[in-house]
């Protein structure tokens, strides 16, 4: 959390017996403390927590929240969308935003600024994308499946610039995980089943 050593993650207290309520929490020095219903995803070096609020506890259904000075701020979903959670946050406290439809067949990613929920286009070489990540200066990086064979990219919302990131010579996939406010992406490129290399 933030500077310090505290950890966050989600507490479950049980309501009655075998119904559980899922709540924000942190633990530091040894100490528990509880700070909103929901579910924690993501901590920014400000302190500021990522996750989701349960919105329909029949059919599991979350919204997107940010916990902050012990309030939630709920993040509007996008039309048509009746699932979503926050996936990372910037320093500045931007959220990048994962989504499911109505429909139940489409992902809708998404960038929150604190008032507007941008959609965000990877462009026609990402049709899917996984193991999402949103560095410190609001690049976002993942993985996509390009004929049958995974894919990392970085995509600048700012430019709406996808760029794919190949795997070296010698593998045929490439996974890209995290970014840091250099640009630097962390990575695999790897023949599935044998050859593994990070970098």
């Amino acid at each position: 959390l933030g500077r310090t050593t505290a950890v966050i993650g989600t507490a479950y207290s049980e309501i009655e017996p075998g119904l559980l309520r899922a709540q924000v929490a942190v633990i530091d020095g040894g100490r528990l403390q509880v700070l909103a219903e929901g579910f924690a995803s993501s901590v920014n070096a400000g302190g500021v927590i990522g996750g989701a609020v349960l919105t329909d506890a029949d059919n599991f259904f979350t919204q997107a929240a940010v916990f902050r000075n012990g309030r939630t701020e709920l993040i509007p979903h996008l039309p048509g969308q009746i699932i979503s959670g926050v996936i990372a946050l910037t320093e500045t406290g931007e959220a990048l935003v994962f989504g499911i439809d109505d429909s139940f067949t489409r992902d809708l990613l998404s960038v929150w600024d604190g008032r507007h929920l941008v959609p965000v286009d990877f462009g026609p070489e990402v049709t899917s994308a996984f193991l999402l990540d949103m560095g410190p200066t609001g690049e976002i990086v993942g993985t996509t499946r390009i004929a049958g064979a995974a894919r990392g990219f970085r995509h600048d919302p700012r430019t709406g610039r996808t760029t794919l990131l190949p795997p070296q010579p010698t593998e045929t996939d490439s996974w890209a995980v995290a970014i840091n406010r250099r640009g630097d992406v962390l990575g695999y490129s790897f023949l599935p089943g044998a050859r593994e290399r990070i970098g």
